[in-house]
């Protein structure tokens, strides 16, 4: 108590008389130290060190105390603060990592996209279908869920998950089934991997989806081709042309 005491009439005499915020900052930061759940003294450091243009201390005086904060609320928003302060310097992977933590306290979708946005821009694909993954969790609306899938599956790609990938492909398709593009993409993997078996029957669970007649008889076509010539399965080919 003593201690705070003093570092409290130092930050009043850097501030009023000396002017200095950076030393206000660093005074207001101690204190936030010696008192993690002090939301105000952690604001108060913040605040100086962004006066004094010093934005690197201010991230780092949130980064040590954040946690002990146990208003979920304002921790939310202070992991939020963090996320912008490290993107304002350039550090991309940890305006991703603040971001995220944020976004896990309360499952916000908008902090969630920032948290993609900074790990992209990171180049950090694993982390970046993570947070996206976790936003399409909260998406009400299949097609915007289909959508976000799809692009996981890219992230997933770049980071060299190919199996992973396909299987959020695979959600996009189910979502949306009458999307050509997620399902092209999807026929692309399993062409890749060399998995025919695997692109025959999605070619059969698409058509049983989809509401155009010619769409579902060329799907069963290309199905029946494939368990013909490649599977070497007429029995499944000639159930393909019958449907």
């Amino acid at each position: 108590e003593m201690r705070i005491s003093l570092e409290k009439q130092l930050a009043k005499i850097h501030e009023q008389k000396r002017r200095d915020p950076v030393a206000t900052g660093e005074a207001w930061a101690r204190i936030a130290t010696l008192t993690p759940s002090d939301e105000g003294a952690l604001t108060t450091a913040v605040r100086h060190f962004e006066k004094g243009e010093r934005p690197d201390l201010a991230a780092n005086v949130i980064a040590d105390t954040v946690a002990h904060i146990e208003d979920e609320r304002t921790r939310t928003q202070m992991y939020k603060k963090l996320g912008k302060l490290r993107w304002s310097s350039g550090d991309m992977l940890g305006a991703g990592d603040a971001f995220a933590e944020g976004a896990a306290i309360g499952g916000d979708g908008a902090m969630w996209e920032e948290a993609e946005r900074a790990f992209v821009a990171a180049d950090a694909w694993d982390q970046a279908a993570t947070s996206i993954d976790s936003r399409a969790q909260l998406m009400k609306k299949e097609s915007e869920q289909a959508a976000l899938y799809a692009t996981e599956a890219d992230y997933l790609v770049r980071a060299g998950d190919d199996a992973s990938a396909v299987l959020k492909l695979e959600q996009a398709t189910e979502l949306d089934a009458e999307n050509d593009d997620y399902a092209r993409a999807l026929e692309e993997r399993f062409n890749e991997g060399g998995r025919i078996e695997d692109l025959a029957a999605f070619l059969t669970r698409r058509a049983e989806k989809l509401t155009g007649k010619q769409k579902r008889i060329e799907l069963r076509r290309r199905a029946a081709t494939l368990q013909r010539d490649e599977l070497a399965d007429p029995d499944a080919a000639r159930e393909s042309l019958k449907a």
